[in-house]
């Protein structure tokens, strides 16, 4: 961030915040903390001096041993739940202008998919003989399904990774930009590509055992001539895949690990497994609360649209764009909830979330916008 940027961002700053900023000044970087004196002798402050009348370096968090790391403080549920939902309202344009993109290239690249499906399957079925086409439209659909997975995974991993920048930002008691949230992504490129790789064979496993697990059970009752309730049906259709996506969630942890704290991917990836140990009902809720609201926010613009087509024709492109509006709006909740999670229960400084966090020793030196 420019001096110019930074020294608007003091500008904008109460007396109070400012005195605040000026009480914490080791955790600033040098350019910071000649905009944040610039600032404090034309508004004729004075900057307090620390308690200890010391100025103590920050440990940076990449210090800690995973024991450390670890041992967090126990999060309420309900209370961090609210947590993520307030920080949601508070800057909620931003966190839309981030996922609407994002929803619009998914939706399309689905549509598209499912377009090439429907026509490679009518050039099969059209010939009189469809056995010889068989290979090659298996080895298609395969390609395609790879693409479509591929786009979308990437496009996701992008919008989770800006999310984590935006809510770093705001905790840091600044105002994020869309162009800053991508630009982290541009700084850890390499690491951002191989995090978003390794979390997709995560979890590519996790669904894979949770449909043998099905299928097992399935295999199991007709075996032994069972009928399974209509209930029971449907927690054993969808249980597991919901399990599975909880168990994935476990690793979410590394993408914010990777881009605000630059861990390497390994490295990522153990201590999110270990930041999460006994977080699994609040990883559980943010999981629920996008699939469920995900759905229902997709298919409500057309059940609407159907339902007023007796009095009111509206045009398909309108439940489209309500749709995708819809997702853009309820899907932020998952990925802010992860990258506040990580942030929480890996700063133990009390001043988090009121001065900007600088970057740590061993790296480079970050600011924020």
């Amino acid at each position: 961030m420019g001096a110019q940027i930074i020294a608007a961002v003091y500008r904008r700053k109460t007396n109070e915040e400012l005195l605040e900023l000026a009480a914490h000044r080791e955790q600033l970087t040098a350019e910071a903390s000649s905009a944040l004196t610039a600032e404090l002798t034309t508004r004729r402050l004075k900057s307090p001096k620390p308690a200890n009348n010391e100025l103590k370096p920050r440990q940076p968090r990449r210090d800690k041993t995973f024991d450390q790391e670890r041992d967090s403080r126990h999060i309420e549920v309900r209370g961090f739940i609210g947590e993520v939902l307030r920080l949601y309202h508070s800057k909620s344009w931003i966190f839309i202008k981030l996922a609407a993109p994002a929803t619009l290239v998914i939706y399309l690249t689905t549509t598209a998919a499912q377009s090439e499906v429907r026509a490679l399957t009518r050039n099969v079925f059209s010939h009189s003989s469809a056995s010889p086409y068989r290979a090659s439209m298996a080895l298609e659909l395969g390609l395609i399904n790879l693409a479509r997975i591929s786009i979308i995974w990437l496009v996701t991993c992008l919008l989770f990774a800006a999310i984590c920048s935006a809510v770093d930002h705001i905790k840091s008691a600044l105002v994020p930009t869309f162009s800053d949230c991508f630009a982290e992504v541009g700084h850890h490129l390499g690491r951002f590509v191989g995090v978003s790789s390794a979390l997709l064979v995560l979890l590519v496993a996790f669904v894979t055992m949770s449909g043998f697990l099905s299928f097992g059970v399935f295999w199991f009752a007709r075996r032994v001539q069972v009928h399974l309730p209509d209930l029971l049906f449907s927690s054993l259709m969808y249980g597991p895949t919901v399990a599975a996506l909880v168990m994935g969630a476990r690793f979410s942890l590394a993408m914010p690990a990777v881009l605000l704290d630059d861990y390497p991917i390994g490295r990522s990836i153990l201590l999110s497994d270990r930041l999460t140990e006994g977080k699994w009902l609040i990883l559980t809720v943010l999981v629920l609360k996008s699939l469920i609201g995900g759905y229902i926010g997709a298919i409500l613009p057309f059940w609407i649209r159907s339902w007023l087509w007796g009095t009111i024709q509206l045009p398909h492109w309108c439940a489209v764009a309500g749709s995708i509006g819809a997702v853009a709006m309820i899907e932020p909740p998952m990925f802010i909830g992860f990258a506040l999670l990580y942030l929480k229960v890996t700063e133990k400084s009390t001043t988090m979330g009121s001065v900007p966090r600088t970057q740590f020793a061993s790296g480079p030196t970050r600011t924020y916008s």
